[in-house]
């Protein structure tokens, strides 16, 4: 199963600005298509101002605070915190961080320097509460003095245990060793044991936020660096097409058992051809059996790895609930004998 997996700012957005409304429309329907899920420096808070509803809805699920704290979408607009990991940072950093913004030579400081956020705090020299104006001149700045590099480079040597990343256009992303987006990797494994998983960053030097997904990353995974959301645009229209759903009433037959299933026993698939929902795909999505009482019998293929049973007391029951409602879906019930039930 591929699995797409992309950084927002820089990626998807400019930093910390909304994803363009042309890009959002064509995200979103890519989402639909495909496995995507979302990984950040950013908090839940800021991935909601800058990534739009219709995408979000149509992604598994959001990686925030680099990985650290995981978001799952479980019906239109509602997401629930799952798994996070949890740092306190000592209060020793936390004066040498004052130290060291206060003996910074950036021209503009505003406020808001030091941002605890879940497994992780995110520093910045012009603070994050800077105009977008101010960030472009920080940025240009520190790609000239190297300063966010040079802080990193004097921390790690005090802070061994800790892991100082470069983020975004501004700051610096400080956390426990692992505690990085390579456990967003770690994560997706877990949930889809045949993932091959494609990365999309734009931090992906050593030191950058993203870096941390390469060393997980295995042959069959691969990745691409991206300077913008329209770098990113232009590889995603070259990817493979997705397949047209097959509709054909041979090849939606449900598959004869080796052993002859029981009297009274029909067998059939459900397939849609669109998913208005976004959870369950498209294709054959359902193999159901009803047996001579009328009661059916469905197991759904998703969620990987074994999909779930359901049980209704006929098959106009189950239509009630998840056919007639959605009549976008163009759902197609194939009998084990041909037949076929449009609607």
């Amino acid at each position: 199963m591929k699995i797409y997996l992309f950084d927002v700012d820089g990626t998807l957005t400019p930093a910390r600005q909304p994803m363009s409304k042309d890009f959002a429309e064509f995200f979103a329907d890519f989402c639909k298509k495909n496995v995507v899920y979302l990984c950040t420096g950013s908090d839940w808070e800021k991935v909601q101002e800058q990534v739009p509803s219709k995408v979000l809805n149509r992604c598994k699920g959001t990686f925030a605070c680099s990985g650290n704290e995981y978001w799952d979408r479980r019906a239109e607009d509602v997401y629930v915190r799952g798994n996070y990991k949890s740092f306190e940072p000592p209060p020793e950093l936390l004066l040498d961080l004052r130290c060291l913004l206060e003996g910074s030579d950036c021209p503009v400081k505003t406020s808001n320097h030091i941002e605890e956020r879940t497994g992780m705090i995110n520093f910045s020299v012009v603070g994050r509460d800077c105009t977008q104006e101010q960030r472009k001149e920080y940025a240009a700045w520190d790609k000239e003095n190297g300063e966010r590099e040079k802080i990193c480079s004097v921390l790690r040597k005090k802070y061994e245990l800790l892991s100082f990343n470069i983020g975004g256009q501004i700051s610096i992303d400080i956390s426990p060793e692992g505690n990085d987006k390579s456990g967003a990797i770690l994560d997706i494994r877990e949930y889809h044991e045949d993932a091959r998983i494609h990365f999309f960053g734009d931090k992906l030097q050593p030191g950058g936020n993203d870096y941390p997904v390469l060393k997980e990353l295995t042959e069959k995974d691969s990745y691409n660096q991206v300077k913008s959301y329209e770098d990113t645009w232009e590889l995603l229209k070259d990817e493979e097409p997705v397949k047209k759903v097959e509709t054909d009433a041979e090849a939606l037959k449900p598959k004869p058992s080796v052993k002859l299933a029981p009297r009274g026993i029909e067998t059939f698939t459900i397939c849609r051809q669109s998913d208005e929902s976004g959870i369950s795909g498209t294709g054959v999505v359902i193999e159901g059996v009803e047996y001579a009482t009328g009661q059916v019998v469905l197991h759904w293929l998703s969620p990987f790895p074994k999909g779930s049973i359901a049980i209704f007391e006929s098959i106009e029951d189950f239509k009630r609930v998840h056919v007639n409602p959605h009549p976008t879906n163009k759902t197609i019930i194939t009998w084990s004998d041909g037949r076929q039930d449009e609607f």
